[in-house]
């Protein structure tokens, strides 16, 4: 879980493999990110670029461009190797 305190916004995950976006301020879903292919576990925001980065099981680390958090745009995906691969 991870909060965009400029703009009032609460990042979330669990088991669903859904990224959730929530507004505090209206206190409603602002969106939603199906990543279906992969089990999303740890997330971090940048505020300046405004920019959510998702760490996964499957050893991934995506990033979305979340300017409009009502259809975020994946811009990459990183793949993390094993040590000794």
């Amino acid at each position: 879980m991870i909060v965009d305190q400029h703009r009032g916004l609460l990042y979330s995950t669990g088991k669903d493999r859904v990224i959730h976006c929530q507004n505090l301020q209206q206190k409603q879903t602002a969106g939603a990110i199906k990543t279906s292919n992969s089990r999303p576990a740890e997330l971090e925001f940048d505020t300046d670029l405004e920019r959510l980065y998702v760490s996964t099981r499957e050893g991934l680390v995506i990033i979305f461009d979340v300017k409009n958090p009502k259809s975020p745009v994946m811009i990459h995906v990183i793949r993390l190797s094993q040590p000794g691969q």
